[in-house]
């Protein structure tokens, strides 16, 4: 297990094989997916293949703690050098969802993509039916900068 960054006694490391069928748990359940731009059944067969794909790009990360092996996953995209902006986004395991994990991991995530990726602009997507996500943005200091309508498909 390789840590890549620890902030406030969470810390960030990289995805092993031991974190897969917890990983997929997490992606599958109906309350994580149905919150998510990009949803897609996680298949067991696939997940090597997933794990294989991050190599060293450090772009899908678990948050963990002393107390917790797994709190959630972290996920970077879109990272752009030039000017210093990224997309980010976490899921909470479900146990621990509404215990302030949510909180540590932006808190975590933030510290790391401003000090250390030296970014300028760290930005993220949010559904509008995400009430929860949303006021977790809002505290941690996100602003909208626009909507997407209808831009996402559900029910």
């Amino acid at each position: 297990m390789a840590i890549v960054f620890e902030h406030g006694g969470l810390s960030l490391r990289t995805m092993e094989p031991q974190d897969l069928g917890t990983n997929r748990e997490l992606r599958n359940d109906f309350s994580t997916w149905l919150q998510l731009t990009q949803p897609g059944i996680i298949y067991p067969r696939t997940q090597q293949a997933f794990l294989d794909s991050l190599s060293d790009a450090n772009n899908y990360l678990v948050a963990c703690d002393p107390t917790h092996d797994f709190i959630g996953t972290v996920r970077l995209r879109e990272y752009d050098a030039r000017n210093r902006s990224i997309q980010v986004g976490a899921d909470v395991a479900k146990k621990l969802r509404g215990q302030g994990y949510g909180r540590k991991i932006y808190c975590t995530l933030l510290k790391y993509c401003f000090d250390y990726l030296n970014c300028h602009r760290v930005w993220l997507c949010v559904l509008a039916t995400n009430t929860l996500a949303k006021t977790l943005y809002e505290k941690m200091g996100f602003q909208i900068e626009g909507c997407y309508r209808e831009a996402v498909f559900r029910n």
